[in-house]
Formats: C-alpha cells, structure tokens, sequence
C-alpha cells in the first residue's frame, strides 16, 4: 500500500466532497454581474452560505458582520478537517484556524478600548467551535485590556499579550499588542510546519511556508512605506526565518532595496510585476502573491491525492475564497465598477 494511504483516505474523501462545494466559475460570473448587495446575497443564499445568510433575506448586514457569518461557514469546514486530518498534521490545521482567535481578541480589544457593551461585540466575532483556546464570554467580560491579558493567561496567546502589556501601558496604543500577538501567530504556525517530516513537511513548507512568506515580506513592505518606521522597528516588527523570507530579505527591505529587486530575490521568475508609485500598489501586490500561491494550493490538488497538501490546500482556496466575497460585497456597496475592484481579488474570472 502506498506511504501516506491509510491516514489519508478519509481527509481526502471528505476534503474532495467540500473542494466541490466551492463556489463555481458560474457563480462567481453572476455574483460579479450581481447589480448589488441585496443581489449578491440572493446569489450566495443558493450556496453552501445559505444557513450563515438566512437571517438576511429581509436586510442587508454591515460588511464587518457579513464578514463574521460567513467565516461562520469557514470555521465549520475547519472542524470538519480537523476531525479527520491524522496526526501531526492535525496540530498545524488547529493553529491554521486560530488566525481567527487572533482575530477576535484584536476585535475585543477594539472593543474594550472603545467602551463597547459585549453585546455589541458579541455578533462581529468569528465562530470558534471545537478546537477553541479561550471561552469568548469570559474574555468579553474583561474590564479593561490588563485584565483581559490576565483573562488570557493559561492559553497560546497570554505570554506574548503579558510581554507586551508593558508597552501597551506605556504608549497607551494597541498597536504593540496586536503586533505581538501577529508575531507570536506565525512564529507558532513556522514551527508546527517545522515539526513535520517526509511529503507532510514538503507540502507544508511549500503551502504555509509561502503564506509566511507573503505576510512577513508584507509586513515589511507596509511598515516601510505606509507606516514609515525605522529600520529597527521593521527588523523587530516582522520575523527573522521564513521558507524564503530570512533575515537577510526582511534586511533589505528595511534598508531601502529596490523592491521589484527584492521579489526576484525571492521569487525569482514568478515574482510579481510591481506597479510602485500607482495608488493601492501594495495592496495590488499583495494579491497578486496570493494568485501566486492559489495556483500552488491548485497544483496541490491534481496529484496524487492522499497526502496532507490537499487538505492545506483546500483551506487556502476557502480562505481566499471569503476574502473575495468581501471585497465584491465592499464593491457592490460602494457601487465600484468591476474594472475598480476587480485587481483587489484574488479569483479571477
């Protein structure tokens, strides 16, 4: 029996039953054609969004809760993958979906600083279901941000939220703490995919191993050009290893390096263009990395089948997929033109 069949069968059945879940080109097609939101709804409730959406039929939600119901749709396809992806790929796919625990203290954490009632918190926050670090309830009922750090202690994010509270209380700003807790989120995800061997690892390091990458050199890019910090803070704000983004790039971004130099570095002939200087640049070059790694998460899919890549890959695609109904529900809102949004997603029709 090949190596890696008998932990994969069921992964890969139940992976391959919701990969054909996704939404279609012919969806996609008429959610673009859509001539609204209440229209893109309609669509998108004659799709596996239907239970998240059908407390919308009579409204049209803010886009920050439309975003939290349908990651309600991802948060049960993650349950689904987690109960049947063997160990120790299992570990990597639970701290796959804690982004969105990171998430939500960042939103709690909005919340407590602007005197927001839980309630009013409470239906913006991305279902956490099984595999949960923390109980939301009880984090929701801190009284200020050092008691929800001490609320926090005992979980994956209480060290990094302690370490940074000093700042916190020093600058009075968020900032260091939604860094730390960013920081602590990869540097965790980097050594669960470290932990890995054989065709696991190889599938890991090539999928997560360039979202890492993506993100960091990201960060690097924003703080450089958005955020105009010094070299210091950019060395300190991002991280040092990554599958192709180590010291020396995060470096060299901080000292100023041509960035479409940078990206060949990394990606040599499958770097992205870079439209430096047009409005949105940054933004535009982050999707088009995300492209760059939704054809490897499809590349993921056509081979052979029973290995740890298609579940990674499934994930991702999902993942994207959610990111692009918010940006066409942000467009449909607004009233943009397809040809004003569209370089923003990361499907293309």
């Amino acid at each position: 029996m090949p190596l890696g069949l008998p932990q994969y069968i069921m992964p890969n059945a139940r992976v391959r039953s919701m990969i054909g879940r996704l939404l279609s080109e012919d969806e996609w097609r008429q959610l673009y054609q859509a001539r609204d939101l209440p229209g893109m709804l309609a669509i998108l409730r004659e799709t596996t969004y239907a239970p998240q959406l059908a407390e919308f039929e009579a409204s049209c939600p803010p886009c920050e809760l439309l975003e939290a119901k349908l990651n309600a749709n991802v948060a049960l396809r993650f349950a689904r993958v987690i109960d049947v992806t063997p160990q120790p790929g299992k570990d990597l796919v639970i701290i796959m979906k804690q982004l969105y625990e990171v998430n939500n203290l960042k939103a709690i954490m909005r919340g407590l600083e602007a005197g927001e009632a839980p309630e009013n918190v409470l239906p913006f926050l991305f279902p956490l279901g099984r595999a949960a670090s923390f109980d939301v309830d009880r984090l929701l009922a801190a009284t200020d941000i050092p008691n929800l750090v001490t609320r926090l202690q005992g979980t994956p994010y209480g060290d990094a939220m302690r370490h940074a509270l000093v700042r916190y209380e020093q600058e009075r700003s968020l900032f260091p703490l939604e860094v730390a807790l960013d920081l602590d989120y990869y540097r965790r995800l980097w050594q669960a995919v470290q932990a890995l061997k054989g065709e696991d690892q190889r599938w890991a390091d090539l999928l997560i191993g360039t979202l890492f990458d993506i993100v960091n050199i990201m960060w690097a890019l924003r703080y450089r050009y958005y955020y105009h910090l010094s070299m210091v803070e950019i060395i300190n704000y991002t991280l040092p290893y990554g599958r192709r983004s180590g010291d020396a790039i995060i470096r060299a971004i901080a000292e100023g390096e041509d960035v479409k130099a940078t990206l060949r570095r990394v990606w040599g002939d499958d770097a992205p263009t870079v439209h430096q200087g047009m409005k949105g640049w940054l933004s535009m070059l982050e999707v088009d990395l995300y492209r760059y790694l939704g054809r490897l998460a499809r590349g993921a899919l056509v081979g052979y089948p029973f290995q740890l890549g298609v579940v990674l890959a499934y994930l991702l695609l999902k993942r994207f997929e959610v990111h692009d109904l918010m940006v066409l529900a942000e467009a449909k809102t607004a009233g943009l033109r397809r040809d004003e949004y569209r370089q923003y997603m990361i499907h293309e029709v």
